[in-house]
């Protein structure tokens, strides 16, 4: 009987796996614009879907393609000025013998099905109890929910070893979610994007990806800018808060020392975050996925507001008045 060489087998397993398409990038030799345009007719969609597609970081344009079709698709992207990659999107190969039924084993999180299309994404509230809560990140697909901000770790739930998903009430107006597993632990969690989060805690009860539904940002026309003009007025907002709390407690500015004063100015920087944070909360909570679109995270001040306006399409107002509200700040105790 004749025995299969090394290459023949090489060559059976290229033809029988299947592959990913993964977005990685735009090619630094085409100019940016020109390849966003190419993309956005090779996909057949609109710009700012190109724009999402590429600030939400490496994106599966197709999967479970044979290696020639997918070949093809990286051509046809590369051509038009992407950067793309192809990845085995299955973790078994087939040979010309049986191979024990896969199913029952139990696999590593990262090992998950690769169908990993994002259903939510954004900050969620962890609830340990009434008077303990871990404000994280995560970020639900059709295959899991992951959980990052708990001091013991990811929490990494995938629907086969969850128990029960469901959403009960929270104090005295609110919702949660909760999850308990099969291992007897049991999670809750709150997120300002509650549709997004619905849809994954759904996923992860065993719903199926249709029946569940992708959730989709709504017209980024119909955001609302309150908490953005908010945040705007941090600067100013912040030294009179301050100035409000030094009349009540009757403190003499002059004679406080330096510490005092640095404490002062790390009160003041707080209360501007608070106000970016509660903005980037607002948008959350309106639907969108500020991940997706692009927009940085409060942490980095004006480049907040800034990337918001880009993403949004809207007009970097808020993100001057911001800058220059926060400069006279700094420069004002310079003329007294």
């Amino acid at each position: 009987m004749t025995q299969p060489t090394q290459s023949n087998v090489q060559q059976n397993h290229l033809l029988e796996q299947t592959y990913k398409v993964v977005l990685k990038g735009l090619r630094s030799d085409v100019p940016v614009d020109t390849a966003k345009k190419r993309l956005a007719a090779l996909f057949k969609a609109s710009q700012e879907q190109v724009d999402g597609l590429l600030a939400s970081g490496d994106y599966a344009v197709k999967k479970l393609l044979p290696h020639d079709v997918a070949l093809k698709y990286q051509r046809a992207i590369g051509n038009a000025g992407g950067v793309c990659e192809l990845v085995v999107d299955s973790p078994f190969f087939t040979l010309d013998v049986e191979l024990p039924n896969p199913i029952g084993m139990k696999e590593k999180p990262a090992a998950q099905p690769l169908d990993d299309t994002i259903i939510f994404q954004g900050d969620v509230t962890l609830i340990k109890s009434y008077l303990k809560i871990v404000e994280g990140d995560a970020v639900g697909t059709s295959a899991k929910f992951v959980f990052v901000g708990d001091k013991n770790g990811e929490i990494v739930l995938l629907p086969d070893d969850v128990l029960s998903v469901s959403e009960e009430k929270h104090l005295f107006v609110g919702k949660k979610w909760v999850v308990r597993t099969r291992t007897g632990d049991a999670y809750q969690f709150v997120a300002a994007n509650k549709k997004a989060l619905s849809r994954a805690m759904l996923a992860l009860s065993g719903k199926s990806t249709a029946a569940v539904g992708h959730h989709a940002d709504p017209d980024i026309l119909a955001i609302k800018n309150k908490t953005a003009w908010l945040a705007a007025i941090g600067p100013t907002l912040s030294g009179v808060i301050v100035l409000l709390l030094g009349a009540a407690l009757d403190w003499n500015f002059e004679s406080l020392g330096t510490l005092h004063l640095v404490q002062l100015w790390l009160f003041k920087l707080s209360i501007v975050y608070v106000l970016l944070r509660v903005d980037y909360l607002s948008i959350q909570s309106q639907g969108f996925n500020p991940v997706k679109l692009g927009i940085a995270s409060p942490q980095q001040g004006p480049l907040y507001l800034f990337s918001r306006a880009k993403a949004l399409g809207q007009s970097r107002a808020y993100a001057i008045t911001w800058s220059i509200l926060f400069a006279l700040e700094v420069a004002g105790p310079l003329f007294l």
